[in-house]
């Protein structure tokens, strides 16, 4: 069922006719969006018109819903060298969860049904709201808001309070309501959070639209995705979207526009064979490079696992925790892969904060931050 044929199924069900009803602006994401059986209008962003001039927007959906809030601030137009003075602007994302989650973006993360994808992020959350390791990193200690849609509100709280989570740092959802995108909002200015968890997209879609778009509807998953990526880029929050995959192929269900709108998409399958049953293998593309890499659940707590499949960061990283002040020479014949991939590894562990350089004169000397790495939580099988 498409947005607009949803929004018109509830007008059909108005128990007095020619009643309106106020609804989540499927154009600006705003909650002022009316409808009427003559037509629309939306006091968020002036749209007006007939039923059929709405589907003809909604089969054009923005390229992007990011709004400006401040547009006296930031001119419309910038050169190149003036953004470029910027500093911030030049840094990579933020990483909040370790390979997962990332600073004003937001990542889906896809799997098979009963996969572990709650169960990890609830590792994840816990992680967060401690200053606990997580995948071998550190992750700053910060808030979560979990919406939970899926589980039973009691199920999270037991796998949280198991974990041994921050309760004053998360935030649960304990009913799914129509307008959750518009409190979410709220509550992410009166209380900034650094990790929202959306546990699942199809739930979501459901809650704030009435039914999830059908596959192949770009239009439809627009309006349920682009809203949520602008969430992500107002309060500078990483937004971990929860997703389910195809039988058939192992990828994201849902029509082309969830991936273009996401700013990174990783997808989990389940072993095969004689496959450690405990793993579980995630592979991904984004807008920056996302090596694949593997999770095992073992001793109640993730892990990185998979020997010589870790990606090279995690290879070099492992190598630096276990041997401080190591040279970079010395970490590239540790890890045996080629010395420019070693070298970008390297890099970009240096630009994320997860390495620090002690080294003068032009030599390296690698170690984790001081209290940053606890070597009891970097066990890898």
């Amino acid at each position: 069922m498409s947005v607009l044929d949803t929004l018109v199924h509830r007008l059909d069900a108005e128990p007095r006719e020619g009643r309106s009803f106020r609804a989540r602006c499927p154009m600006c994401a705003e909650y002022s969006f009316w409808l009427t059986p003559r037509g629309f209008n939306c006091h968020g962003c002036d749209a007006t018109g007939s039923l059929k001039g709405l589907q003809d927007r909604l089969d054009y959906p923005a390229s992007s819903f990011e709004v400006n809030h401040d547009t006296d601030a930031v001119p419309v137009f910038m050169t190149l060298g003036a953004l470029m003075a910027n500093p911030d602007i030049l840094k990579p994302p933020e990483c909040v969860v370790p390979r997962i989650g990332y600073r004003g973006r937001l990542v889906i993360l896809a799997g098979p049904d009963k996969s572990g994808k709650s169960t990890l992020m609830g590792h994840a959350t816990a992680a967060v709201s401690l200053g606990r390791t997580f995948l071998g990193e550190r992750c700053a200690k910060g808030r979560v808001l979990l919406l939970g849609l899926e589980e039973a509100t009691g199920d999270s709280v037991r796998r949280l309070v198991e974990l041994g989570t921050d309760a004053e740092q998360v935030q649960l959802v304990t009913r799914p309501v129509v307008d959750i995108y518009e409190l979410a909002d709220t509550l992410l200015t009166a209380w900034p959070a650094d990790l929202v968890v959306v546990d699942s997209l199809i739930e979501y879609a459901r809650v704030t639209i009435g039914s999830a778009p059908d596959d192949g509807d770009n239009a439809g998953w627009a309006s349920v995705v682009r809203p949520l990526v602008a969430l992500a880029r107002k309060h500078e929050t990483a937004i971990v979207l929860l997703h389910h995959v195809r039988r058939s192929d192992g990828q994201y269900r849902g029509a082309g526009e969830i991936a273009a709108a996401a700013d990174a998409v990783l997808e989990m399958s389940m072993p095969t064979g004689t496959q450690d049953p405990c793993e579980r293998r995630i592979k991904g593309r984004g807008r920056w490079m996302i090596e694949p890499f593997i999770v095992a659940l073992r001793d109640g707590r993730y892990e990185l696992s998979g020997g010589d499949e870790l990606s090279v960061d995690a290879l070099v990283l492992l190598h630096v925790d276990q041997h401080p002040g190591a040279s970079k020479n010395s970490v590239r014949n540790a890890v045996q892969r080629r010395a420019s991939a070693v070298d970008a590894a390297i890099n970009r562990l240096l630009e994320r904060g997860a390495i620090r350089d002690r080294g003068r004169g032009g030599k390296m000397s690698l170690s984790a931050p001081s209290g940053q790495v606890e070597m009891e939580d970097t066990n890898v099988a």
